[in-house]
């Protein structure tokens, strides 16, 4: 394969450099279009324990400034505004998130209320017909040990959401974070002896091999259902492959109290999800066009050149996004692409805004620079029209 051409500036700095500064449009593109109607179905992570709202107030605020979404569900949240750089915010509270909730009624070790039941008693998916759910469960599952044959209660939900829900109804299934067992050590005491017999430490790996073999399954199983006609994702929002600056894995470093994430951690996985269920309303649009190009590629071209990691461009497609055919993948063919499109109205045919790419680089600069806690730098740049102000 060609050798990608990579500056020796940072990431962030590119992202700023590459992507020309364009003023944000009052109005969407897309106001004639239907709304997008989505629930977030899970755990305490999706009600926001520790935090009114979690990631859902931020996946609200970056994915409402492209498209029209209504975020459904039972549960709601109060108050409905949170601060964003300095900034009041008001988001959709509405998603089906409970606290301490196993995927199904347990009972055992410790009794744990189900998704699953509330789903079928409160007759939710019929009430609120989503167009997308957004389903990261399995956390309580580990923390009561209730590990075997949690893959097949997973599959029995997800069977639950897809046979009670219409064809065009798309099911995203998350994996989970890990879990600081030496935090929550005394909450773990289902566990027994497997607990009792190891030090805090040594027991906290045991708990996150079950993490993993649980987090390794949902693929495997998405696939397995994808090969069976039903329409379901696997979001991999809690991996690397998202992006480096976007990774809620290292629990001492995100975790709030060793289970639920911290107020930066939700943002992260709020930019995440946003990133996930962008891109696949992107790809659904675009296989409504004829045209070599799909705005996907200016995304999979665009974190090419940032170094991030990309399944999208191969050797054999190597030639295609190299636009001027200088043998390189550079900043000249991510302007060439964008310039494409404009002139073929690209942007104006689908349901995005003129400026839809900016999306992914404005979340991952916003991310970076919560991240070293870097406002005031981020504000300056604004100021100064370095960068675009997007989403305030």
């Amino acid at each position: 394969m060609k050798k990608k051409i990579i500056s020796l500036i940072s990431a962030v700095t590119m992202a700023f450099t590459l992507i020309p500064t364009v003023a944000v449009a009052e109005n969407k593109t897309n106001d004639s279009k239907e709304t997008i109607k989505i629930m977030p179905i899970g755990d305490s992570i999706t009600h926001g324990y520790q935090s009114s709202g979690g990631y859902r107030k931020y996946f609200y605020h970056f994915l409402s400034q492209d498209y029209d979404i209504d975020m459904v569900g039972a549960n709601t949240d109060y108050p409905d505004t949170f601060t964003w750089l300095n900034e009041e915010v008001t988001y959709d509270t509405d998603h089906c998130g409970y606290s301490g909730y196993a995927i199904q009624y347990m009972e055992g070790t410790e009794t744990r209320q189900g998704i699953l039941e509330t789903l079928q008693d409160g007759n939710y998916l019929h009430t609120y017909n989503p167009d997308i759910i957004m389903l990261q469960i399995g956390t309580n599952d580990i923390l009561s040990a209730y590990n075997d044959g949690i893959t097949d209660r997973l599959e029995n939900l997800i069977n639950y959401i897809n046979e009670n829900t219409g064809d065009e109804t798309v099911i995203f299934v998350s994996n989970i974070p890990h879990i600081d067992a030496v935090e929550v050590y005394d909450w773990c005491w289902a566990y027994g002896d497997e607990k009792y017999s190891n030090t805090p430490e040594d027991f906290n790996v045991i708990i996150n091999n079950y993490v993993d073999k649980y987090n390794d399954s949902i693929p495997v199983l998405v696939e397995k259902l994808q090969t069976e006609g039903k329409n379901v994702e696997f979001a991999d929002v809690y991996n690397t492959e998202q992006s480096e600056d976007l990774i809620v894995i290292e629990t001492d470093k995100y975790l709030e109290d060793g289970v639920h994430p911290n107020e930066n951690s939700y943002s992260k996985i709020g930019m995440n999800w946003a990133n996930i269920i962008h891109r696949y309303i992107s790809l659904k649009a675009d296989s409504e066009l004829e045209c070599p190009y799909r705005v996907a590629d200016l995304v999979s071209l665009a974190n090419y050149i940032l170094g991030r990691s990309n399944h999208q461009i191969t050797e054999e497609n190597y030639s295609l996004f190299d636009v001027n055919e200088d043998d390189r993948l550079d900043s000249f063919d991510l302007g060439l692409l964008k310039q494409l499109f404009i002139e073929k109205n690209i942007y104006a045919e689908t349901v995005h805004s003129p400026i839809k790419d900016l999306l992914i680089f404005n979340i991952n600069v916003k991310a970076e620079f919560m991240k070293n806690e870097n406002q005031k730098a981020f504000e300056e740049m604004l100021k100064n029209g370095e960068i675009t102000k997007f989403g305030v």
